[in-house]
């Protein structure tokens, strides 16, 4: 005879009752194509973490500023046009954010403080081959092995991509 037994734990977090939640979302990177604003808006209320315990300050050209701290870093360009951005991880150890860029088919990584992305994998059309990516969703790093795990939702497939080495495996 086979038992088996499933547990499920379920957290719930506790949440004031009081608890009032933002009816509008803000654009961290890339540009809203419609109305020809750049990725940050223009006011200085856009707050968004983007380190543990550190806050973030949204400011004009898709720049932002550490709270408390006058000096400006770009984080994302108006002018690199993303797709469908879905997933993004942020690295704190090399100050990146990468990002999935679903419908360019590429992953995209931006250095704080650089006007221009790279891209880290994919970026050679829509396809199956082994340097190609087909709508990629989301991005994890895995630092034991130096790489990026990619969800490649139109491939139906999780890739392994080595960092810098341009290929998956």
């Amino acid at each position: 005879m086979v038992l088996h037994l499933l547990f499920f734990v379920v957290v719930i977090p506790q949440i004031s009752a009081d608890a009032h939640w933002s009816q509008e979302g803000m654009v961290v990177a890339g540009s809203i194509e419609d109305s020809g604003e750049d990725s940050s808006g223009d006011s200085d209320e856009n707050n968004y973490p983007l380190r543990h315990g550190v806050l973030y300050r949204g400011r004009h050209h898709g720049q932002c500023e550490e709270d408390g701290i006058q000096q400006v870093e770009t984080i994302i360009a108006a002018t690199n046009r993303l797709a469908s951005p879905h997933g993004l991880v942020i690295d704190d150890e090399n100050q990146t954010i990468i990002i999935a860029d679903k419908s360019n088919h590429r992953i995209i990584e931006w250095k704080i403080g650089d006007t221009n992305g790279q891209v880290v994998a994919g970026g050679k059309g829509k396809g199956y081959g082994l340097n190609q990516l087909n709508s990629p969703t989301d991005v994890l790093i895995d630092k034991e092995t130096n790489s990026l795990i990619i969800c490649n939702y139109g491939s139906r497939q999780v890739v392994r991509w080595l960092r810098r080495a341009g290929t998956k495996r």
